[in-house]
């Protein structure tokens, strides 16, 4: 299987010569070589952005205390039960959305549309779910933190 966009491999036909080509692994489904790129996407997105997330949440929860030592806290479960498999799917239902579409002959920004919006609603009730459950842990520590501070300074004084 050929995906546009990438430099030939080695021994491999290019069968337009303005689109380069590369050669996935024809042991895989042609689903599953995307999943696995949209799981590594995901990752790698947790590791660049889930700290400046977590400084928005601690922000967000009206204690004012920011705690740098917690920004990754709960990364890999996020990241396991949220981003991988959201990505996963998005990239997988995508791809196999895409292409059926374009074999029906719908080529256009009306097929990339519906291919999108169909991998986007399984891929948001995956990561919707774990984003929420973090967001709401994290608040409830934070906000129990700050309860605890005022209150040893509330006795101390």
């Amino acid at each position: 299987m050929r995906l546009p966009g990438a430099v030939p491999s080695e021994g491999s036909a290019v069968v337009d010569s303005s689109v380069p080509t590369i050669v996935v692994s024809s042991t895989l489904p042609f689903w599953a070589a995307h999943a696995a790129a949209g799981a590594s996407a995901g990752f790698f997105t947790d590791t660049l952005f889930y700290g400046l997330d977590s400084y928005k949440v601690q922000r967000q929860s009206g204690t004012g205390q920011i705690s740098v030592g917690r920004l990754f806290r709960g990364i890999l479960p996020l990241a396991f039960f949220g981003s991988i498999p959201s990505f996963a799917v998005f990239f997988s239902v995508y791809e196999v959305t895409k292409r059926k579409l374009r074999e029906q002959g719908h080529y256009d920004l009306t097929g990339i549309f519906a291919a999108s919006v169909m991998a986007g609603v399984p891929s948001s009730i995956i990561f919707v779910p774990a984003d929420v459950l973090k967001k709401v842990c994290f608040t409830s520590a934070v906000i129990s933190r700050a309860r605890a501070h005022a209150h040893t300074q509330h006795t101390h004084t």
